[in-house]
């Protein structure tokens, strides 16, 4: 049989297993919005708090029951149960229901991508037996460790100016309060009715600081400029610091319950408190409020809020540990929003960032944003290069097409490599072509894209030139089509970097020297069997018997 229809028959199964374990667990507690909504919201929280310090299994966790809750959307609630905690059954769905929902999260991740057959991450159908086929996903190696991703590299003074921005909320909370024994949690509980302005200007510096790599002229179809968007989330941030230490204290002398991990309060009532605590309008408040409810549609990273019977329900974890910038763009992708000037401001902060890291270099020059034309085989062609950097002491040239693509996260926190592939080959197809069919390796023309900061003469002969593309987060490397992370090449820039000279050409033969690959592995002692028709058999250790 052909690969192709034993992959379909694959996610066939895939997709009916999942659907029909979801159909059965509403049809189970279709009269408890308990299991339906709360006990998955809880959970999220519940094992933030319980796992503490090392959240990453917790961050898996959150992926997992955002995307059930999501899939429990599709299936339809009855929006008017009333909703009573209840402690025997928030353990109950801890134990039984937890692993299972966290399996079909796997299942479910490894059925977007089955039917992928052509990029690095295509998984492998190997023909064991007639009729019988061992099924492997890939795990791309290569690149960049996560570290650099997510940060700017070990040597970034930023980072350290930014934890310390982030731990302040929290210090300022504890000072004001630990002095008061059992009372503190009705103390720090009265914050939510009662401004505490320092506070709340502490929780604008936290969101700013994710918020500012938008690029401070950020608008769109819901934002109107930067400063509200920071006007309003750090309310949202505010109030989740709130519930979050107010839980945290609280339990300490047994005055909560698992039910205070979450944020349940009037609609009403909320968007007056916000009204309040950042005058701005009640309609501009509604307008950001409508926009970050969770619809089935993205996660609830991109939108945390949930509407039952007008009560505004949230978990502190998604607006505390929300990457805000990567979220809002997101969430525009998900729910069919415009960037109005999304060149100008997103893809600028790109650019913005490169060239901040390397304008106190003396031996860098550097253009940014040049635009050319030139005339092609077939007509007029004109593009613009984002950076191109020049090292004079090595004679090194990179020339770099910044791009943020909103769509290369697909399922919330998985990259869908199949859209990062084609981005990639895009990139180097519509753009990166075009960079070199106008250089060339022109003197003249690598002085125009430095913005004539330097004259044709003052180039050397023969400059080593790499064309990349940078995005905020992907990370592709396949021959010479070089995706770059942006905190992966600021952290190059920090590694090859001394006494005020960066050597870019040591910067270019670590890019060159990164490849991505797929590899297929098989521990060999947990294989799980099943036909995925009358005829075919699978055999995996990449898939869950639920």
């Amino acid at each position: 049989m052909v690969e192709y229809e034993v992959r379909r028959l694959t996610k066939d199964h895939i997709f009916k297993q999942i659907k029909g374990y979801i159909e059965e667990y509403v049809t189970t507690y279709k009269e408890s919005i308990g299991y339906l909504l709360y006990y998955p919201l809880i959970a999220i929280e519940y094992r933030f708090q319980e796992i503490g310090p090392n959240r990453q299994d917790a961050i898996i966790d959150r992926f997992a029951l955002s995307w059930f809750i999501g899939e429990v959307f599709k299936q339809g609630i009855n929006w008017e149960l009333r909703f009573e905690y209840n402690e025997k059954e928030l353990q109950h769905f801890l134990t039984n229901y937890l692993g299972k929902i966290k399996d079909l999260y796997g299942n479910f991740k490894v059925y977007e991508q089955i039917m992928d057959m052509s990029s690095i991450a295509k998984s492998e159908f190997k023909e064991i037996e007639e009729n019988k086929y061992l099924f492997t996903t890939a795990i791309i190696e290569g690149g960049f460790r996560k570290e650099y991703i997510y940060f700017h590299g070990l040597d970034n003074q930023d980072f350290e100016i930014e934890r310390e921005i982030k731990m302040k909320p929290a210090k300022r909370i504890a000072e004001k309060f630990s002095r008061f024994g059992p009372k503190t949690h009705q103390k720090i509980k009265r914050l939510l009715v009662d401004k505490d302005r320092e506070l709340l200007e502490l929780c604008y510096d936290c969101v700013k600081v994710d918020l500012n790599y938008l690029g401070g002229n950020v608008k769109s179809t819901v934002i109107k400029n930067i400063n509200e968007l920071n006007l309003i989330t750090s309310f949202f941030y505010y109030y989740s610091m709130v519930v979050h230490y107010a839980y945290a204290v609280g339990r300490g002398f047994r005055k909560t319950t698992s039910l205070d991990l979450l944020f349940s309060q009037d609609k009403d009532w909320f968007l007056r408190k916000a009204v309040q605590f950042t005058d701005l309008s009640i309609g501009k408040v509604e307008k950001y409020l409508n926009y970050f409810l969770f619809d089935g549609r993205g996660s609830l990273l991109e939108f945390p809020f949930i509407l039952h019977n007008e009560k505004l329900i949230f978990v502190p974890s998604s607006w505390m540990l929300n990457d805000l910038q990567f979220c809002v763009v997101n969430g525009h992708f998900y729910k069919g929003e415009r960037f109005r000037n999304r060149d100008k401001t997103i893809s600028h902060s790109v650019v913005s960032s490169i060239t901040r890291r390397v304008e106190t270099f003396e031996n860098i020059i550097f253009g940014q944003e040049v635009y050319y034309e030139f005339q092609g085989e077939t007509g007029k062609v004109n593009s613009d290069i984002d950076v191109a950097l020049y090292d004079k002491l090595s004679n090194t040239f990179i020339i770099i097409e910044s791009k943020w693509k909103e769509n290369h996260y697909a399922i919330a926190g998985e990259e869908n490599y199949k859209k990062i592939h084609q981005s990639l080959n895009e990139i180097y197809t519509e753009q990166i072509s075009k960079h070199k069919a106008f250089i060339k390796n022109d003197k003249e023309k690598l002085s125009y894209v430095l913005e004539g900061k330097l004259s044709p003469n003052e180039i050397s002969d023969d400059p080593d030139i790499l064309y990349i593309a940078v995005d905020k987060r992907s990370q592709l490397f396949i021959e010479d089509r070089l995706l770059v992370p942006l905190n992966g090449l600021i952290a190059l820039i920090g590694m090859f970097s001394k006494g005020g000279v960066l050597y870019l050409d040591k910067v270019v033969k670590s890019l060159r020297e990164q490849k991505s690959r797929g590899v297929y592995i098989n521990i060999g002692d947990s294989f799980n069997e099943f036909k995925a028709s009358e005829d075919i058999t699978i055999v995996t250790e990449d898939l869950y018997i639920i």
